[in-house]
């Protein structure tokens, strides 16, 4: 609808993936509690609903009871009598008799409404009031696939919302269901695409996504094993899917009349664009020429699309962005005690298009590469305030 109140209340893993990455990564550079909240409760819905011991679930239905939203709406009888505030409460989110989805009423605030300590409170107190008398309803129904490519968005998004708004139980998480899924495995480094389903291998975007998790939890963890891993599969995934350019399936899918190749980003991000995206942050560790003529080639050609269709190209252009623009290549050497140090300083320095690994230097010092310049640092302090004063 025109107001953006009314929801589809199906829970994709996917969406709340990206949107906790989104959330997590606003806060951090605004400092913005709104954007924190939302985060919080993005890991937490996600903790209590989608996640299993072998990995995360795909969703959520929207229905229950055979009615679209029936679990999520109240009418307004039911909250005048569950809530103790109900004037406060109705006022903030909007509640009316006639209400505003099929005579019943989505709760929604309206973003100017300003609250006193007190009163939120009150309202705090209410909603957990409300919340326990939902959840006496019927659940909608779990989809209980595990897919490698959304399972490897919502690690990103727990490792990134763990680092950025410091909940450590979100990176334990996020590494055990990394683990897990490359504990499925199968010989030669095949990806499933979905979890107990061993005839379907996965496709470009389960190996890119998963490739950009690792290189997530290695810069965030510095646990050398994530890093070895991605390029592991790196290789593997260039092996099965990359021949004069990209296509979205391997040498063991079905064999097609054409090669599909989409770069464009739909719903979720491009599997392909994902894979140069990936390519590029590995490759600021390793240096690889065959990964820089990859990346070139794949920029150059999708020029146009990025000219063309800038909104449809989001990943390319942060590709290209970041090799042409503005990337920062942060490299720690020097004994165990600085690099943990340095390294527990810099990772929450809110600019996102950086890497941050360990190098082999034996001397204490920090190397930061940008704008195809590097300046050496001898103190955290010097470098932090450094990163610091790029920020915009």
């Amino acid at each position: 609808d025109e107001y953006w109140i009314i929801p589809h209340f199906e829970k994709t893993l996917y969406d709340n993936a990206l949107l906790l990455t989104a959330y997590s990564q606003a806060y951090a550079k605004s400092k913005n509690y709104y954007f924190k909240e939302k985060a919080d409760g993005i890991f937490n819905y996600v903790k209590k609903t989608l996640l299993s011991k072998k990995g995360f679930y795909s969703g959520q239905d929207a229905d229950s009871e055979g009615k679209e939203g029936k679990f999520y709406v109240f009418s307004f009888e039911e909250i005048k009598n569950v809530v103790d505030n109900f004037d406060l409460f109705s006022k903030y989110f909007d509640i009316t008799k006639e209400g505003n989805f099929e005579g019943r009423n989505i709760l929604h605030t309206h973003p100017e409404i300003k609250l006193t300590q007190e009163e939120k409170n009150k309202i705090e107190r209410d909603k957990e009031k409300l919340l326990k008398y939902r959840n006496k309803r019927i659940n909608p129904g779990i989809d209980a696939k595990i897919i490698t490519s959304w399972n490897s968005l919502m690690i990103s998004g727990f490792a990134i919302y763990g680092n950025l708004c410091n909940n450590d139980e979100a990176i334990k998480i996020s590494e055990e269901i990394l683990n897990s899924i490359l504990k499925s495995c199968l010989n030669e480094n095949k990806l499933l695409r979905i979890h107990g389903k061993n005839n379907l291998i996965g496709f470009v975007e389960d190996y890119s996504f998963l490739i950009n998790s690792l290189l997530d939890l290695y810069e965030i963890t510095f646990k050398n094993n994530y890093l070895e891993r991605a390029k592991e599969l790196t290789k593997v995934t260039l092996e099965l899917f990359y021949k004069n350019g990209f296509s979205n399936a391997s040498k063991f899918s079905e064999k097609l009349f054409i090669q599909f190749s989409d770069m464009e980003d739909n719903v979720i991000p491009s599997g392909i664009s994902i894979m140069v995206l990936s390519l590029f942050r590995l490759n600021e560790v390793i240096h690889n020429e065959e990964y820089d003529k990859i990346i070139e080639k794949e920029l150059k050609i999708n020029m146009g699309k990025m000219n063309n269709h800038p909104l449809n190209c989001q990943i390319l252009l942060q590709t290209l962005y970041s090799k042409i623009k503005s990337f920062y290549s942060i490299e720690i050497n020097g004994d165990k005690k600085f690099i943990y140090s340095v390294h527990n300083s810099l990772i929450r320095v809110p600019i996102f298009n950086k890497i941050i690994y360990e190098g082999a230097k034996k001397e204490n010092i920090i190397q930061i590469c940008h704008k195809n310049t590097c300046q050496m640092f001898k103190t955290v302090e010097e470098a932090r305030n450094f990163l610091e004063s790029q920020i915009s």
